[in-house]
């Protein structure tokens, strides 16, 4: 914001910057202090765009990074969409982590060329922009007291404009009751015992919004730590040892799976002695990993041996490929196994999830694969934060919560148990779900549901009563229309 950061302005613009960050950094503050109170909703959206415009009028930054800001701004508005706590978690946090990298592309680097290093880099230049934010926003309160004389004329001048403020305020509030009211209606609002809270709400969300403008205002030097890896060091013969080591690994326990599922249950119970759906459980998450660690695998053998030209080139390609075609089909038993799981025991978020995280992994495994390829892997940490955006917004549409309602009470047609639990800790998204299918469903389950039902009608009330139009959400709001009209017990 100063000459001394950012040496391509002069004095007085770097003056008038700083007054604009400052102005600007204050709004934020005081907004986010008025509309984030309560569940989240349209306020934290209204507060999210009033930064990103900020951001683009007092640090103009590159079109490049416009697109991380776009894409925060397209997960803060399923926010006000979604009620789900674990979802709308999801959202603010990588929606932050945006708008975070928007201010570090904001001057320099290209998104699609920046490797995984040069990424990681611009995460620790953070930490340089922390101090510089800080001086910015003392830098007014230095000027103050800077000297002796000025700090005794303000002194002064608030000592004779207060008072007669004051006395002007009183004698027109008795002479006029709507004026009265008016003077008084700020005061009422806040009450005495809350301005720290307040005051440190602010504090914060005006220096977040100074360090993020900071950030985006003056380029980082990244040296060596922006540089590709450069690698080698590996023989032929290692890497190679390596790729069909994993390969071999991977193809038996490929065709042991094969044999498992296409032999079905009687085969599975004669050779494990437990259950399908126990079978189906059991190894999931090192499935997972022993997958997504085949990624390191196919880099550690393409940076250590650096096989881009001739046999080596040709060799690297056909192992690097079965192991990915070996990892996808690994993928898809566990997928499948979490499918069987979910039918014996029904659906929640932490087995909902590793869906996600299935499907997310088969296709960062695939890119690597095109990158490998085509003989090109800058582009890959972008590719793969661009396939976690994806995966994320999927999620959004999809509605988890209402998903896991409509599947477990289906699975009750089909003799299976109805875990009132389960649904009694759902959010607002599942209500039209419960409510559609509520009718259909056995007179002895009703009860329960129906005293749950009637819980969250009534913190749903409250919310509204307590928060305002500030908390609005699309989910809870329609959660109301459906509970409204229903005669429920008390909670």
């Amino acid at each position: 914001m100063t000459q001394e950061m950012d040496p391509g302005i002069g004095p007085e613009e770097a003056r008038v910057r700083t007054a604009t960050v400052l102005g600007w950094a204050i709004v934020f503050g005081l907004m986010v202090d008025l509309w984030i109170e309560g569940p989240p909703g349209l306020g934290i959206l209204l507060a999210a765009t009033l930064a990103a415009l900020g951001l683009i009028f007092t640090a103009r930054p590159r079109a490049r990074s416009l697109a991380f800001l776009a894409a925060g701004l397209l997960l803060m508005s399923f926010v006000v969409i979604r009620d789900s706590p674990v979802l709308v978690g999801l959202d603010l946090l990588t929606a932050v982590g945006l708008f975070a990298l928007a201010g570090a592309f904001a001057r320099e680097g290209d998104p699609l060329r920046a490797g995984l290093r040069a990424y990681a880099a611009r995460a620790v230049a953070w930490t340089a922009s922390i101090p510089a934010a800080a001086s910015v926003m003392l830098r007014p309160f230095a000027g103050l007291l800077r000297g002796r004389r000025r700090t005794r004329v303000f002194a002064r001048a608030l000592l004779i404009a207060l008072p007669a403020g004051l006395a002007f305020a009183l004698l027109l509030g008795s002479a006029d009751a709507v004026f009265a009211e008016l003077l008084g209606a700020p005061f009422e609002q806040v009450r005495l015992g809350e301005l720290p809270r307040h005051a440190i709400v602010v504090a914060a969300a005006g220096g977040a919004f100074v360090t993020l403008a900071v950030r985006s205002t003056v380029p980082t030097r990244l040296a060596w730590a922006a540089k590709p890896i450069e690698g080698g060091g590996l023989r032929p013969s290692e890497w190679v040892s390596l790729l069909v080591t994993v390969d071999v690994i991977f193809a038996l326990f490929v065709g042991v799976q094969l044999v498992a599922f296409f032999g079905g249950r009687s085969h599975v119970l004669a050779e494990t002695g437990l259950t399908f759906a126990e079978y189906a459980r059991s190894g999931f998450w090192q499935m997972l990993v022993a997958a997504t660690l085949t990624g390191l695998v196919i880099a550690a053998a393409w940076i250590g041996g650096r096989p881009t030209v001739g046999p080596r080139r040709t060799w690297f390609l056909v192992l690097a490929s079965l192991l990915v075609c070996l990892s996808l089909m690994v993928l898809a038993s566990a997928f499948q196994r979490l499918v069987l799981y979910e039918t014996g025991f029904g659906y929640t978020w932490p087995r909902l999830i590793p869906h996600a995280a299935i499907l997310l992994t088969a296709a960062l495994l695939a890119c690597g694969l095109v990158a490998v390829l085509v003989g090109r892997t800058a582009w890959l940490p972008t590719a793969a934060l661009g396939l976690g955006i994806l995966t994320l917004v999927g999620l959004n549409l999809l509605d988890p919560e209402a998903f896991i309602a409509e599947r477990n009470i289906a699975r009750v047609e089909h003799g299976y148990e109805l875990d009132t639990g389960e649904l009694a800790s759902l959010s607002a998204d599942a209500v039209p779900a419960i409510t559609e299918t509520f009718p259909d469903l056995d007179p002895s389950l009703r009860p329960q549901i129906e005293r749950d039902l009637s819980c969250l009608r009534a913190e749903l009330r409250r919310g509204v009563d307590r928060f305002g139009w500030a908390s609005f959400n699309v989910a809870r709001d329609m959660a109301l229309e459906r509970l409204n009209p229903l005669v429920l017990p008390r909670c």
